[in-house]
């Protein structure tokens, strides 16, 4: 079974359209067997497809915009969670630079005591002896 639809193109009203018309009749005229449709019911049709495809376009927006919302909640909780470790972090642990300067300078100190301790072995050495 075939659907044709009824709305018929309507030709300029000009001389020599009449051949036209007899064409479009012919072929817009639902034949044996065919079911014609009413104008209204395509175009209710139509619009109830478009009202539910605008639903679930909406609908899946709406769920969209929630989930861009709870992600940036969770990028922003993140983002302070980090800036706090970055500051406890600064209290707790050392820089390698700062450790590698006290490092050296507790060499520096003990190089200048063991050179102490060697002048003095020296000369406790050379002083018995002599």
């Amino acid at each position: 079974m075939r659907v044709v639809y009824s709305q018929a193109a309507r030709p300029h009203p000009a001389k020599g359209l009449k051949v036209w018309e007899k064409i479009v009749a012919r072929h817009l005229k639902p034949a044996k067997g065919e079911l014609e449709v009413p104008d209204w019911l395509v175009q209710l049709a139509f619009g109830t497809v478009i009202g539910i495809i605008t639903f679930f376009l909406k609908s899946y927006k709406t769920q969209q915009e929630k989930r861009d919302d709870d992600q940036q909640e969770q990028i922003d909780k993140l983002n302070k969670e980090l800036q706090e470790y970055k500051l406890e972090a600064a209290d707790r642990y050392v820089h390698k630079d700062d450790f590698i300067r006290a490092t050296t300078q507790t060499d520096r100190k003990l190089d200048k005591i063991y050179d102490e301790l060697m002048k003095l072995s020296s000369k406790n050495v050379g002083g018995g002896k002599g």
